[in-house]
């Protein structure tokens, strides 16, 4: 990498906690640059980052922007202009950066930038393509949306011409971004309090995929319609990969076990190319595999090079993410927040031998619980219990339209097993008093929820392994 370009060496982070902004700022701070920040709560991110001598305040003050001396603000699509330290920074000139801004400034900085797309599985595809180039010598930098176990952080610094960047999608951020190839996992209508159509949703797609230049290339799922109609409609050169539709690489054989491996055989244009076990739970990461599959190709790593890198890798945090057990029920968070997904978490966690599955689950944002309230109340009927945590806002304020108990209320009314139960502590003296052997304690949500998996498994036997937030 050569060093990115800014208007100067002082660099003030707006929400420095989150999960690619913690990321952006220790890059920077490797880099040479004068690195500090603020953000509205603790968190492990941000003591981690004050461990790494960058100076963080909690709570958003201009005075904390004039203390910085800043040269530069980076700022989120959540921060609103109303923000202090960002509406300071406009009114005396300082230079103002959106988060996406910077990544594509960062990855202009090197000859192959992959960015990692789609609406679900960015983290997992982008956490386990850093570990495949990693342990083949490829000496990546990688951006990731959550805690590679295998990194033991959200960003990796690497000495080559290589950078793994999660591309989101949200307020069309990855428009900014400058990949060389780019993957596009998979595209379902998502964030409906910016897209109001899928149709809308698939442009912002297709312009992503036009970002690639000429020489580039665009991977894609191909039994994803919505991918496959974008791929169709972009002249970049193409690599697909599926398991019912034709593309280049595929998989065949799938199979899955009681301890979360996949096993699957890997076609190449529907020639044999190797056999591969995976340390992944859910076959619906198979497909983040083959898009792993799809990049090393790119990179002329064979196939057995790439399926045995791929034992190595050891998860990313939040994604079905093992916290311990409590009277002999095991405890997992994930980080899961539409329908597609939930279905996908709990189809994962039904494929481990288990006697009952218990979902606690904190529904992310108002505008996506009313979007999407029918499919939810659906995705959890494979679950032998649920328990309903508050909505978590995130960005969104309460209107008063939507609430937990309604989610509660209408699985009741499908004979589903439900009850609406806010407070942690609560939730987890019930999980003490009613879990048993072989069941299967599973928060989903993409909020604070991970807490209360902390709580449970502190009330039984806690898990010595890392996580992320």
């Amino acid at each position: 990498m050569t060093r990115v370009d800014l208007c100067g060496n002082n660099i003030f982070f707006i929400g420095i906690g989150g999960s690619s902004m913690s990321g952006l700022a220790l890059l920077l701070k490797k880099e040479g640059f004068n690195v500090s920040g603020s953000d509205m709560q603790n968190s492990v991110k941000v003591e981690h980052l004050i461990q790494q001598g960058i100076n963080v305040k909690i709570g958003h003050s201009a005075d904390n922007v004039i203390a910085s001396k800043a040269d530069v603000v980076v700022y989120t699509a959540a921060v609103h202009d109303e923000n202090p330290e960002l509406a300071y920074a406009r009114e005396h000139g300082i230079c103002c950066l959106k988060r996406s801004q910077l990544v594509g400034l960062i990855m202009k900085c090197y000859k192959n930038a992959i960015g990692i797309s789609g609406t679900k599985g960015k983290t997992t595809t982008t956490a386990l393509l850093s570990t495949v180039l990693m342990e083949c010598g490829f000496d990546p930098s990688a951006l990731i949306g959550g805690t590679s176990k295998n990194i033991g952080s959200n960003v990796r610094i690497g000495a080559s011409n290589v950078i793994v960047a999660e591309a989101c999608e949200y307020q069309d951020s990855f428009l900014d971004f400058r990949p060389t190839v780019a993957v596009i996992l998979n595209v379902e209508l998502e964030h409906t309090d910016y897209f109001k159509s899928m149709e809308q949703l698939k442009d912002s797609f297709r312009r992503f995929a036009l970002e690639v230049p000429l020489d580039g290339l665009v991977i894609g799922c191909a039994d994803c319609m919505n991918t496959a109609e974008i791929l169709n409609s972009t002249d970049r050169p193409k690599l697909t990969y599926g398991i019912n539709n034709p593309a280049d690489v595929t998989a065949k054989n799938i199979k899955t076990d009681n301890n979360g491996t996949l096993s699957f055989d890997v076609y190449f244009k529907d020639s044999f190319a190797v056999h591969a076990d995976v340390p992944l739970f859910g076959e619906h990461n198979v497909y983040n595999a083959l898009a792993v599959f799809a990049v090393a190709h790119y990179f002329a790593i064979p196939f057995d090079t790439a399926a045995e890198a791929m034992k190595k890798y050891k998860g990313a945090g939040r994604r079905f993410d093992y916290y311990g057990s409590v009277n002999g029920a095991s405890v997992y968070d994930d980080y899961a927040h539409t329908p597609d997904e939930y279905r996908a978490v709990i189809s994962a966690a039904k494929s481990i031998k288990h006697n009952r599955l218990i979902c606690i689950f904190q529904p992310h944002t108002y505008s996506r619980s009313i979007d999407f309230f029918d499919e939810t109340v659906d995705a959890f009927e494979g679950c032998d219990e649920i328990i309903m945590l508050d909505i978590y806002a995130a960005r969104e304020k309460d209107e008063g339209k939507i609430h937990s108990l309604d989610f509660a209320r209408a699985m009741q009314a499908k004979g589903m097993r439900a009850q609406y139960m806010p407070n942690y502590p609560d939730v987890a003296d019930y999980i003490e008093q009613t879990a048993g052997k072989d069941d299967i304690i599973l928060v989903i949500g993409a909020g604070h929820s991970n807490v209360l998996c902390e709580m449970i498994a502190a009330r039984g036997v806690p898990t010595d392994l890392p996580h992320g937030d």
